[in-house]
């Protein structure tokens, strides 16, 4: 039990986290205005080739109100010194401020590649996301997107 709590917290301590920025396009038949942008973090550990990462991304329907979506992938990356391609999975959630309380859930897969420039890492993607429509009447149910992350 100490050797697991011991093995648990060193990965925890090698943990790399990086914040940044993620913007993009994106495409499907709900009303998205051409744009959506927020905040990312990616949490990774040095000797897996596993990242944890989460965005907030704001978009704009074209109603005028607005969305969020809040995806939480796991990626699995193929570790190279300067380009690393990825592949990623996850549940993601979509909130409509103000016009109801729920939010609406679906599940993303995606990839991509995460380039390394001095301390910038640039991660071009595609990804698709297939939302439950019965929890929000009206609401979308597929997205594709293209984004761009840009994290230290």
């Amino acid at each position: 039990m100490l050797t697991a709590a011991f093995i648990c917290s060193a990965a925890f301590s090698l943990a790399q986290v990086s914040v940044g920025v993620r913007a993009g396009v994106p495409r499907g038949g709900d009303g998205l205005k051409p744009y959506t942008a927020g905040p990312t973090v990616e949490v990774g550990i040095p000797v897996v080739p596993i990242r944890v990462v989460a965005d907030a991304l704001y978009k704009r329907l074209d109603s005028g109100s607005a969305v969020w979506d809040v995806p939480i992938m796991v990626r699995l990356e193929a570790r190279n010194l300067l380009a690393s391609p990825f592949v990623g999975a996850g549940p993601t959630f979509r909130w409509y401020p103000g016009l109801t309380l729920d939010s609406q859930r679906g599940f993303a897969v995606g990839g991509g590649v995460r380039i390394r420039a001095l301390f910038l890492k640039i991660t071009p993607e595609i990804r698709y996301t297939r939302y439950d429509i019965s929890s929000v009447p009206g609401a979308g149910g597929t997205a594709v997107e293209f984004l761009l992350g840009l994290t230290f």
